[in-house]
């Protein structure tokens, strides 16, 4: 039986590079975009020389609607009947709070997002249906499901995401197709690196500070980093108490310092553990879009 199409978004690193070595692995042949041409030809050359399978590649970026169905034209003939379409390009800017956030930032976002994965379904969708076979996969989120701090416009993407895989399955329930959507939790990409730092200390009958730094290895060439963070409390007495946390961020070619520092605002008694989850991420302003 001849191989398969899978045409995968944002395939140049992340998940959806993750994806395209996976569907390899098995023998299906590739469409692969992204915005960086270098990049999808370092991973076609690997991934036919280590799996033997075809490899095309379609670099445009998935905002822009005519380039994206022009591309998408320009496909040779052996290369349209797309059995899988990937909807995996993403990106998040900022970790601004919503009252403070950048419009511009949230507009390339929505595009990229929401209007990016509609055009694809647009384009792509109407042939899997005249040929009577085909699977939409969308990468969403589990932020779709709950905001986090400074991640609310991200996160309304991800919640749309998951609204448009309900209603394509609906529109396509009379059809042998079938629709997925993914929802990662974190994953440890260049999108966002997640650390978990663990402050421990102690304190009897007074209020005290526990002050920690953190080298964190820097990207090339990176600096324009913003950090959140969540805080969670375990200790061993049945007692609330309160703390105010401060952390400051400075970088210089080799590393990222990451300075948290935690002063208790009420008496305690007994052994503190805070562990402190801290999201750093860098601001998306490359060529790539960088996908979860």
């Amino acid at each position: 039986m001849e191989a398969k199409i899978v045409f995968i978004t944002g395939a140049s690193s992340g998940i959806g590079e993750g994806c395209a070595r996976k569907f390899a692995k098995e023998g299906w042949n590739l469409i692969l975009n992204a915005r960086t041409v270098s990049k999808l030809e370092e991973l076609k050359a690997e991934l036919e020389a280590t799996h033997g399978v075809r490899v095309y590649i379609l670099p445009f970026d998935v905002r822009d609607r005519k380039l994206a169905a022009a591309s998408l034209e320009s496909l040779p003939e052996e290369w349209k009947a797309i059995d899988v379409l990937v909807n995996n390009a993403g990106l998040v800017i900022g970790v601004d709070k919503e009252f403070e956030g950048n419009l511009d930032e949230w507009d390339i976002m929505i595009d990229t997002n929401i209007r990016g994965l509609l055009a694809m379904t647009r384009l792509v969708v109407p042939g899997m249906v005249e040929r009577g076979r085909g699977h939409i996969i969308n990468i969403g989120s589990i932020a779709g499901d709950a905001a986090y701090p400074g991640g609310s416009v991200y996160c309304a993407t991800k919640a749309a995401v998951k609204a448009l895989s309900d209603g394509l399955r609906i529109d396509l329930v009379d059809t042998p197709l079938r629709v997925t959507n993914i929802k990662p939790g974190m994953v440890e990409t260049n999108f966002t690196v997640v650390l978990i730092i663990y402050v421990i200390g102690s304190c009897s009958d007074v209020e005290g500070s526990l002050r920690s730094f953190f080298y964190l290895k820097n990207f090339p060439g990176r600096t324009d980093c913003s950090v959140s963070f969540h805080l969670n409390y375990t200790f061993r007495l049945d007692s609330s108490f309160d703390a105010l946390l401060f952390f400051s961020l400075t970088s210089n070619d080799e590393f990222i310092i990451l300075s948290i520092y935690v002063i208790l605002k009420r008496t305690i008694i007994g052994h503190i553990e805070i562990q402190c989850l801290c999201f750093v991420r860098l601001d998306m302003y490359d060529d790539d879009i960088v996908c979860e």
